[in-house]
């Protein structure tokens, strides 16, 4: 049986930014601000020359896609059909709703949902991910690889949680690195880390 290819869309950087931009419904000021660009000249550029910009992936995670869907057009999407596998012949557009917001301090003392959401606690990932934004989660499935663009929730051996990129490292060990250099990164066989969800969109409006 012949394997399957990728499926990519057949459109420009340009169009696929305008697409994410209008599902967002973001313009180019406000995407400028939640991706970390202190104006919206970087944007514009991006759209007028057809040429991703330099903070990419904070682009993404603003607009809640996948970095290589919107650099190459590559499927699926968002984060949350890739975490699930979501089989391509099978998508439907579901309905847009709200996630439910657990509060912080309420990780590990329930069962997540399949989707969620939780509040920065810090600014450990600024200026991607700033205290008090709304971050919203995909539950991380056993078996699911990921890449060093994913952004996850996770917690250590102590229980503490924390919200940072995913690092592979050799030997199927992985770091755990903050977007603040000064926060030393954390160790997965060292630390005893677990990835709980892998986030899927950022909304700088919380409560």
């Amino acid at each position: 049986m012949q394997a399957s290819c990728p499926i990519t869309y057949v459109k420009t950087f340009s169009d696929r930014l305008l697409e994410a931009m209008a599902d967002a419904k973001m313009n180019q000021t406000q995407l400028a601000a939640a991706a970390g660009y202190t104006s919206q000249g970087a944007i514009g550029n991006a759209l007028s020359r057809n040429t991703p910009p330099k903070k990419l992936r904070q682009v993404a995670i603003a607009l809640g896609v996948r970095e290589e869907w919107l650099e190459t057009g590559a499927l699926p999407k968002r984060v949350a059909e890739l975490a699930h596998a979501v089989s391509q012949d099978s998508v439907t557009v579901a309905p847009q709703r709200d996630v439910e917001l657990v509060p912080w301090g309420d990780l590990g003392m329930r069962e997540l949902p399949e989707a969620f959401a939780v509040e920065a606690p810090d600014d450990a990932m600024a200026p991607i991910i700033r205290r008090g934004m709304k971050c919203e989660f995909a539950r991380f499935e056993e078996g699911t690889k990921l890449t060093n663009d994913d952004i996850v929730l996770l917690h250590d051996e102590d229980g503490s949680w924390y919200i940072r990129h995913y690092v592979p490292q050799p030997r199927k060990r992985w770091q755990a690195a903050a977007e603040d250099s000064r926060i030393g990164p954390m160790e997965s066989d060292v630390d005893g880390l677990k990835v709980i969800a892998v986030l899927t969109k950022v909304v700088r409006r919380t409560s």
